[in-house]
């Protein structure tokens, strides 16, 4: 088959042709001759209606099985007697077992393959978010949300992982960008959705919210199903393609590949603790686990209390019995998270237009600092203006979100994988942080007002940590990804335009 065009190695400086050649990795496949990109192209359409569709699916269940308890919650807090801080603690606890499982989930995806263990604990989590639907008592709350988390441990950081082994690392945009749209649309559609289960209230002596647990975790034994049946384990098992473009996709991993460390590809407990101690010598793994921490405030925040939220905006207690007003309010949380999906792409899209990923961050969320901290002044003015700024706060908290992934992934260098699911898993500590500290706040001063500047606090922490963080200092410990001896040097500048 044709292969690469001469791609010959350069020294690792700041010269012209390092800048080039990583220049050119960064707009597609320019390395690789006329008729190997029209296959590898080809490969790629084909790859999107069997990989992207499984991997949105996955994410859009795996999101609405997480964060379904907002919705449930107008019902549930008052059914079973929940107080704000124990459902703020249910809401965080989900992510101490996410920190403390994410990482052995990943090399049990290692090990065992992406579509065998993504069945498996996508098997796991729908019956355990089904079992929701029986919950008595806070204690069985507690547990079952702990549960939950386990089990979802892997989902995210795994899928991320399982694409990048189907992907040349210059093309996963359009995956991760398939990934965070499903996180997006899941809040837009997931309210939908909860709207209407909500209202099958009474139907067989359920109450709503126990139809809404039931059915969505089923929805996610199914879709275990189609990682078994269709999701392919590698590039050879890809009979969809032909096998021009099979080879064409090969070549391109496997000169990949020819650039990263000995024992990459491996499956040993040695080289899994190597690549631990090698990501935990880049210091972009713990910086990005520290904006990440105070980040979640804001953005799980958000997702846990968005319905009580514009209960009071609207100015209605924050939880009820009326299903008829429960509905309406979860139908209008849909709104933010629509505006959200939609900004996403478009200042994902201009992210990329400029090249340049650190700014664009920063101006994101000290826009939503700034405006959560003015969101009870706009509440108190008319219930107009408070439910325009929670959808700007919004808009703000989750725009950037896909360059934030995309940007530590490049100071992570080859390392991604393992120092991906490491400042993940420190990071999302503050999914629990947030909600509880709410919820906390919320019981002792029976307003959201201090929560909002909680989680205001936390995006302007965040931003300061991504402004003050300088690329360089994870040049000299990245593993570069272009090939060649391609410089790192080259690498961050493309990343960062800095």
């Amino acid at each position: 088959m044709t292969g690469k065009a001469d791609m010959a190695p350069v020294a690792c400086s700041k010269s012209s042709a390092a800048l080039s050649v990583a220049a050119s990795e960064m707009s597609g496949y320019a390395g690789y001759d006329k008729s190997t990109r029209k296959l590898l192209l080809s490969a790629e359409r084909k790859m999107t209606l069997r990989v992207l569709v499984g991997v949105f699916l996955t994410i859009f269940i795996n999101y609405i099985d997480r964060t379904n308890l907002a919705f449930a919650s107008v019902q549930l807090n008052a059914d079973i007697g929940l107080s704000p801080s124990i459902y703020g603690l249910g809401s965080g606890l989900f992510f101490i077992a996410y920190a403390f499982f994410q990482l052995p989930s990943n090399i049990a995806l290692d090990f065992f393959g992406g579509p065998l263990w993504m069945s498996f604990i996508c098997f796991c989590w729908g019956v355990v978010a089904a079992a929701f639907a029986g919950i008595k008592n806070q204690a069985t709350f507690l547990a079952l949300r702990f549960l939950l988390g386990i089990f979802e441990a892997g989902a995210f950081p795994g899928m991320v992982f399982y694409v990048s082994t189907l992907y040349p690392r210059n093309r996963t945009q359009v995956p991760m960008t398939a990934i965070v749209m499903g996180i997006l649309v899941s809040q837009c559609v997931g309210a939908a959705m909860a709207a209407g289960f909500l209202s099958m209230d009474g139907i067989s002596g359920m109450r709503g919210w126990q139809w809404l647990f039931l059915i969505e975790g089923l929805l996610c034994v199914c879709v275990s199903a189609y990682w078994v049946f269709v999701m392919p384990r590698s590039i050879e098992t890809m009979k969809f393609l032909t096998e021009e473009e099979r080879d064409a996709l090969q070549q391109v991993m496997d000169d990949q590949a020819s650039t990263e460390r000995k024992y990459e590809n491996e499956r040993t407990l040695a080289c899994y603790w190597e690549k631990i101690k090698i990501s935990c010598r880049n210091p972009i793994t713990f910086v990005a686990a520290l904006w990440g921490f105070f980040y979640f405030w804001a953005y799980y925040g958000i997702i846990y209390w968005a319905p009580m939220l514009v209960n009071v905006v609207l100015g209605r207690p924050a939880t009820s019995k009326n299903h008829k007003a429960d509905v309406t309010t979860v139908l209008l949380t849909a709104i933010p998270y629509a505006a959200a999906a939609v900004w996403q792409v478009i200042y994902s899209w201009h992210s990329q237009y400029r090249n340049e990923k650190r700014w664009h961050i920063v101006a994101s969320w000290s826009s939503a600092a700034i405006l959560m901290c003015l969101l009870p002044t706009a509440i108190k003015g008319s219930p107009a203006a408070g439910f325009a700024v929670f959808i700007l706060c919004t808009m703000f908290v989750y725009g950037s979100f896909s360059i934030s992934n995309s940007y530590i992934a490049g100071l992570l260098g080859a390392e991604r994988g393992t120092g991906g699911a490491i400042y993940n898993s420190l990071g999302n500590l503050g999914g629990f942080v947030g909600p509880y500290v709410i919820g906390a706040l919320y019981e002792k001063t029976h307003g959201h007002e201090s929560g909002m500047y909680v989680m205001g606090a936390g995006l302007a922490a965040s931003c300061i940590i991504v402004a003050l963080y300088q690329p360089r200092w994870s040049e000299a410990k990245a593993m570069p990804h272009a090939p060649s001896g391609v410089a790192m040097t080259a690498d961050v500048k493309s990343i960062d335009n800095a």
